[in-house]
């Protein structure tokens, strides 16, 4: 069990009022948020939020079964594939892990509990819901967090990203590191650019 300090647990605090935050503002086609709040040399938290519709083309719930394929296909690229989106250093040594990735509508964040089967539940109500139901229309959020851990501190290492390739509506990707010592943003455009940590 990891105790953290007291600095990292309000840097913590801080990446998630940030990510709510930006959840809150202007909802931009093709932009998306990427917070790492670095916990200590070789751990972090990451969180991810993109529209949508940069993410599998479309933000109204998925209605046929091509929509829906291409919906799961994302989250599950999401879900399994972020090694290849998030490029981190291979002497690293760094996996992660996904704590959460689900779909949330005009701020609503839907906990998917680490997972989004595709599958329709049976809702409370009685009737057929599939996590990314619609209330009318609005906009859609793809969100996302990790854990990473690396056997090798992270610190002076450097890290870039491969989210336009995989995901070509994305063409900017705003990036917020937090550190104990430092809160830095950097925008990467169409995966051009990388972050030093």
């Amino acid at each position: 069990m990891r105790i953290l300090t007291l600095s990292a647990v309000l840097g913590l605090a801080a990446v998630a009022s940030v990510a709510a935050a930006a959840s809150q503002k202007a909802h931009v086609h093709g932009v998306a948020t990427l917070n790492i709040a670095i916990e200590d040399d070789r751990n972090a938290i990451v969180e991810f939020l993109a529209p949508s519709d940069s993410i599998y083309g479309f933000e109204h719930e998925a209605r046929t079964d091509e929509e829906k394929a291409r919906r799961d296909a994302a989250l599950r690229a999401l879900r399994e594939e972020i090694s290849s989106l998030i490029l981190l250093e291979p002497r690293l040594e760094c996996s992660f892990r996904a704590n959460k990735v689900g779909i949330a509508q005009d701020g609503d964040h839907h906990d998917e509990k680490g997972h989004h089967d595709g599958h329709e539940h049976e809702g409370e109500h009685g009737h057929s819901e599939d996590h990314d139901h619609d209330h009318g229309g609005g906009h859609r959020d793809v969100e996302a967090e990790y854990s990473l851990s690396c056997r090798q501190p992270l610190k002076g290492s450097r890290v870039n990203f491969a989210f336009s390739k995989r995901f070509p509506a994305l063409h900017e990707l705003n990036v917020v590191l937090l550190t104990e010592s430092r809160q830095e943003k950097t925008t990467i455009k169409r995966d051009q650019g990388s972050l030093k940590l």
